[in-house]
Parts: C-alpha cells; sequence; structure tokens
C-alpha cells in the first residue's frame, strides 16, 4: 500500500504556507532564503508567487536588492480600524515572556497564533517584526510539565469562562490521598512558577460569608469533568478586603517583623499589604508591621532571611517560630544525615 502523502506537502498547501509566512511575519525573504525554508527550486517558489498573485490585486511586493531577489506580503488597500498598536502588542509580549515557562507547548502555540494573526492588522506592515520582538524573559527554579495536563488546564479555562461546575478529582499533597471534589472554578492564577485555580465547594456556594476559597494546584488534578450546571460567581473578598500577605486563605492577622540592614532595602522596596507600616531603625535595619492570611507562609518568609529577620508578633508565632529553629538545629547538628521524617514539620505551608 503506497503510504499516504502528507496534505501540508501539496502544491496548494506549499502556496498557502508561503503567503501566510509573508503575511504574519512582517519581513522581507530572498528567493534563495525561501528556497531552503520550502525545500524546492527556486523556481518553484517564483511559481508559487505567481500564484499568489493571481488575484484581484497583486498581494506579493517584489524587488532586486545588492544582486539577490526579496519578497514581501503588500499592506492592504484598505486598512482596518485597531485598537492595539506595537507598543500594545509588545506589552502583550512582555506578559507572554514572563509566564512562557509554565504553559504546556500547544498552549504556546495558541498564543503566539493568536499574537501574530493581530499583529497582521497593524496599519503599517513594516511595523510588525517590531512589535514581534521579544524584550523579557523569565528564570525559573523548580518549574513544572505541564504538557502531560494540557487538557485539564484547555477544560479549566473554559469552564471558567462559563461558569461551569466541575467534578475533579484531585490529589491532594497533605493529606497524600485522592479527594473527589465538585468546585465552582472562579480563577486560574500563576504563581512561584505553577499554575493554581482559586475554586468554591459547589456546597459552600450558597453559604459564601462562612466559606474559604480552596486553591488547587492544576498538576495534582488527576481528571476534570465539566458538568452541565452552572453557578454565580460570589464576591470575592481577598479583593474587597485589599492585598495582605499570603497566598493562602484565612483569618487576618497582623505580623511584626525587625529586619537587619542587608535586608532593609529589599523589605522597603515592596508591598506586602496595603496597610503595611515601615520604620527606620538605628542600626540601618527596618520594622515591618503588616496584615497576612497565612501562618505558614509567613513563617516561612522570615527563616528564607536567616540571621536578618526575627519575628516579633504575634507571640504565638514567636513561639511556633523557636521550635521550628530549634527542630532544624537538631537535624543539622546531628553527626550524619538523615533522611527526613514523611510527617510534616511545624511552618511547612502546602497547598491543599
Amino acid at each position: 500500500m503506497p503510504e499516504k502523502k502528507d496534505a501540508y506537502s501539496t502544491p496548494a498547501m506549499k502556496v498557502l504556507r508561503l503567503y501566510i509566512l509573508l503575511l504574519f511575519s512582517g519581513r522581507k525573504y530572498s528567493l534563495a532564503e525561501l528556497a531552503r525554508k520550502f525545500d524546492c527550486s527556486k523556481q518553484t517558489v517564483l511559481r508559487m508567487m505567481e500564484q499568489i498573485n493571481l488575484s484581484k490585486f497583486e498581494q506579493v511586493d517584489s524587488w532586486e536588492e545588492e544582486g539577490r531577489r526579496y519578497f514581501r506580503a503588500k499592506t492592504p488597500p484598505q486598512r482596518p480600524n485597531l485598537a492595539l498598536d506595537v507598543e500594545a502588542i509588545q506589552h502583550l509580549l512582555l506578559c507572554r515572556d514572563i509566564v512562557w515557562h509554565i504553559f504546556p507547548p500547544a498552549l504556546r502555540q495558541e498564543i503566539e497564533q493568536t499574537i501574530a494573526q493581530t499583529t497582521v492588522l497593524l496599519p503599517d506592515f513594516n511595523q510588525r517584526s517590531e512589535a514581534l520582538t521579544s524584550l523579557a524573559r523569565n528564570h525559573a527554579k523548580g518549574s513544572i510539565d505541564y504538557s502531560r495536563h494540557q487538557e485539564i488546564l484547555k477544560s479549566l479555562l473554559d469552564a471558567i469562562q462559563k461558569k461551569r461546575i466541575c467534578q475533579v478529582v484531585y490529589r491532594s499533597s497533605s493529606a497524600r490521598k485522592i479527594q473527589e471534589l465538585r468546585i465552582a472554578p472562579l480563577k486560574l492564577v500563576a504563581y512561584h512558577d505553577g499554575l493554581f485555580v482559586r475554586a468554591r465547594l459547589e456546597e459552600s456556594l450558597a453559604n459564601p460569608e462562612r466559606n474559604i476559597d480552596r486553591i488547587l494546584a492544576v498538576h495534582r488534578i488527576v481528571s476534570l469533568q465539566k458538568t452541565d450546571k452552572t453557578f454565580q460567581v460570589p464576591v470575592d473578598r481577598k479583593k474587597q478586603a485589599g492585598q495582605t500577605f499570603g497566598f493562602m486563605e484565612g483569618k487576618p492577622f497582623r505580623v511584626k517583623v525587625a529586619f537587619g540592614p542587608a535586608a532593609a532595602a529589599y523589605v522597603s522596596e515592596r508591598t506586602w499589604s496595603d496597610d503595611q507600616k515601615l520604620k527606620s531603625l538605628p542600626d540601618g535595619g527596618l520594622l515591618l508591621e503588616f496584615t497576612a492570611t497565612s501562618r505558614p507562609e509567613v513563617l516561612s518568609w522570615v527563616l528564607s532571611f536567616r540571621r536578618e529577620a526575627q519575628l516579633l508578633e504575634p507571640a504565638d508565632m514567636r513561639e511556633e517560630m523557636a521550635s521550628i529553629v530549634e527542630g532544624l538545629a537538631d537535624v543539622y547538628s546531628s553527626g550524619s544525615p538523615e533522611v527526613p521524617s514523611t510527617n510534616e514539620r511545624p511552618g511547612t505551608w502546602m497547598i491543599s
């Protein structure tokens, strides 16, 4: 049985791919460069150009430059009205590049195509290459491969948009067991090089004041099934309360931390809660008071500064911090390394 011919290698598809390349890129290509790209002779490229131009209006410009022949797609005779300009498209690219490492390949490709199609509508085709120039990159530590979760991610985004209740099988990290949940997915959140969904349990939708939203890691969702049941988006209490310290939701509480001179600049340059208070100390250090919603996150954050931070309040958290530090001292003062216990240590923050 003869091998099935690739649909993308037919003459008609090659012509279409050639025009799409010229149209979306906005740049000029030499005859030799196009012949290499399409793995064909220069004569074949010229024939494809003739076919493209066999429409009512010529679609491709052609000219000689330094002994070489070049091609580029023409600007449409009727320029569309477009709200986005080069700067706005570059802002989209900036957002894309910052979170690019999180998205699975298929979603990256869709984003690339969407942005490329947007640039086609720019009034000046010469600006397309400028608009598609990448200006930023993200440096990630311990990133997650979301390629295996592509379908779940797409279904989740669709459920958020259409406000559909979802039946979810979830592998909890802290509980180390499989849970079956019916959730109202509210928002996709990028945090610490990971993707999470802020969700409300279906049975709690009727009692919004008594319920705390769940934060589910997308890569721990074993399966997700959209149902036909829809929901009304509940009031975002976290947004109403303003910015507070903590990714996880909880009852707000006040925190006071003293920082040494080496950490003072870093801390003072950032907003930790909308109602924070800063006070300079005589030694060049800093006293920070702010509102938080997650005790484990506060403990982990203060520990990350090592000797440059001292938790002062709340008093019970200071006692808990002392216990954690004593435990760490025991771990590192032992004669030989040991495998840590599987039990969760005090102050460890795990997302449900």
